[in-house]
């Protein structure tokens, strides 16, 4: 697990996570679609997740197969009040801000967020906190 601190460690965590997806011999259009997801999903950490998280990446696996990547980001923010709301797509166009999630799901083959003031993720000392995002794509 990584904890990342700010913009600063997007360069380290995207080299990390190319490294992976070369090693499990994704093909370079998913790992650009890899890359491009995660940048997003650090951005949201940045602006709205507090700039802090902790990020897992390890293989997906169904019926004891690797089937993928699964990267798992959990921020120390204030949470999504309305995940529906925010999932809605925006363009570069009319938002200074991103493609925002709309983008990361699209990219994503199965994306799973939980967030508190939509449904409450209970953390070690049983306060609600944080958004956890979970990113997954097929190889």
């Amino acid at each position: 697990m990584h904890r990342f601190r700010g913009a600063g460690d997007v360069p380290y965590v995207r080299k990390e996570i190319l490294r992976l997806c070369r090693q499990s011999k994704f093909d370079e259009e998913k790992i650009n679609e890899i890359i491009l997801a995660v940048t997003e999903i650090m951005a949201n950490v940045v602006k709205h997740g507090g700039g802090v998280a902790f990020i897992e990446v390890s293989n997906w696996v169904q019926q004891n197969n690797v089937i993928g990547i699964e990267i798992s980001v959990r921020d120390k923010g204030k949470g999504i009040t309305d995940i529906s709301k925010a999932m809605k797509d925006r363009t570069a166009l009319n938002n200074a801000n991103g493609y925002g999630l709309a983008s990361i799901k699209r990219l994503a083959d199965d994306l799973l967020i939980l967030s508190p003031p939509s449904n409450g993720i209970i953390d070690s000392d049983n306060e609600k906190s944080g958004t956890l995002l979970i990113f997954r794509k097929r190889r």
